[in-house]
């Protein structure tokens, strides 16, 4: 049987949050393929393993100057480069996790067959414990969890880009959830012992986008009703 293919792609705010990421994945015992960064800082950011392929993507450039681009166009930039593989993980950079995540995700997608996507089970404050893994035990999403998320390749293909023209910051992950639960028809799970770290918002806030929060939920509504209005969706 086939090792299972694994690509991450990893928008970059912070550097440090990142290398801790990237080495907490050259620990893991099933290893990716291949890293995508996409680097939104003004910095040269160039990480190097020997354990997998790491390839770093600007989202444009302008008169000889990086552009940093925006989180959703990020996102589209990283699928854009994804190649030949199973299943497709979006990591915040300001997650840790176990050296059992990439195994544990697998399980998820064997378990459910009708699973798009598969999330693990975060904690919020490192303070509240190590990180540790726990007995293996899904469950199906009411809603979706978008720092730390896998899909399967061929569902993903199947997902438009997201406009990011009118949503720049927020909401790419409810693209994501739109699509797969209710035109794909597929559902996400959870694993309750697949445990991370989540230093919620630090990218967010490093990016200092949050004050275009309330514009770009009055945008993502727009974008809804536009949709069943074309019947795009059921």
């Amino acid at each position: 049987m086939s090792t299972p293919k694994f690509e991450v792609i990893i928008p970059v705010v912070n550097p440090g949050l990142a290398n801790t990421l990237i080495k907490n994945m050259e620990e893991n015992t099933l290893l990716p393929q291949r890293i995508i960064i996409i680097n939104n800082t003004e910095q040269i950011y160039m990480p190097r393993s020997n354990k997998f392929l790491i390839e770093i993507y600007h989202t444009g450039k302008g008169g000889g100057k990086v552009v940093i681009g925006t989180v959703n166009e990020s996102l589209n930039l990283g699928i854009s480069k994804t190649t030949n593989c199973d299943y497709v993980s979006i990591f915040n950079d300001d997650i840790q996790i176990g050296p059992w995540f990439f195994e544990r995700i697998v399980r998820v997608f064997k378990e459910a067959q009708k699973c798009s996507a598969a999330c693990p089970y975060t904690i919020i404050d490192p303070k509240e414990g190590p990180l540790k893994e726990g007995p293996f035990s899904i469950q199906q999403l009411k809603k979706r969890q978008g720092w730390c998320v896998t899909f399967r390749k061929e569902v993903l293909d199947k997902v438009p880009k997201i406009p990011d023209d009118r949503i720049q910051t927020f909401h790419g992950d409810d693209w994501f959830w739109l699509w797969t639960t209710k035109h794909i028809k597929m559902a996400w799970y959870i694993d309750m012992g697949n445990m991370i770290y989540h230093m919620i918002g630090q990218s967010i806030l490093k990016l200092g986008k949050r004050k275009h929060k309330r514009r770009e939920k009055n945008e993502w509504n727009k974008i809804m009703r536009e949709l069943h209005e074309l019947g795009g969706l059921k």
